[in-house]
């Protein structure tokens, strides 16, 4: 099949759409991707091909960084560094990757706004397996962190991790931080500078810090 644009023809075959299709699937039952993002992907990944971005690429690269950019279009992102590690591709790639999705398709993924912390606590709490009174206390958390402390260009990842361990220390779960760092692709280092700046910020008292 002949795909056109503006400055250059791409041949693209029927057999490459079905590669990544399969990759898609693959990458999404791996980082556990509900349908509606799974199915974004593939239509982001799909328009790769077409824009010529699998050129010096690997195909698994492009469709980890569409899944991850249909994450973000969807309100709902995976943490970048653990779904690295989940995937096998390396973090800067990924990264890379992502950059020329967003900047090839500028004006269709306006939508994508910086992530907020609050948009992780969801799939980190499934991964740990916590329940909703985990869930809503670690949001009610992230609202204080956000109301006392400056975190824009930081992380968000790492002050969601820090809501949950404390929140689940307040229901009596005790989280460990080599399983939090395990879930979130975060290193204990960050994940202990993250939890002591919040309850220092918020004065809470934390045990194990």
């Amino acid at each position: 099949m002949v795909i056109r644009n503006t400055s250059m023809t791409y041949y693209v075959s029927k057999s490459a759409m079905m590669r990544m299709e399969s990759l898609i699937k693959e990458l999404a039952a791996s980082i556990e991707a509900p349908r509606d993002i799974t199915d974004k992907a593939l239509d982001i990944a799909i328009r790769c091909i077409e824009k010529g971005l699998t050129r010096g690429r690997s195909y698994r690269c492009v469709a980890l960084a569409a899944l991850y950019a249909a994450s973000r279009i969807l309100g709902r992102p995976f943490p970048l560094k653990r779904i690295s590690t989940i995937a096998g591709v390396p973090l800067k790639d990924l990264r890379s990757c992502y950059n020329s999705i967003l900047e090839t398709f500028e004006r269709e993924l306006r939508e994508i706004r910086p992530p907020d912390p609050r948009s992780y606590i969801g799939y980190i709490a499934k991964r740990l397996g916590l329940g909703n009174e985990v869930v809503s206390e670690a949001l009610r958390i992230l609202d204080e962190i956000r109301a006392k402390i400056p975190i824009e260009g930081k992380d968000p990842t790492g002050y969601a991790t820090a809501a949950i361990y404390i929140a689940s220390e307040r229901f009596g779960h005790r989280l460990s931080k080599n399983k939090l760092s395990i879930e979130t692709g975060l290193t204990e280092v960050t994940i202990r500078a993250r939890i002591k700046e919040v309850a220092e910020r918020l004065g809470i008292k934390v045990e194990n810090i």
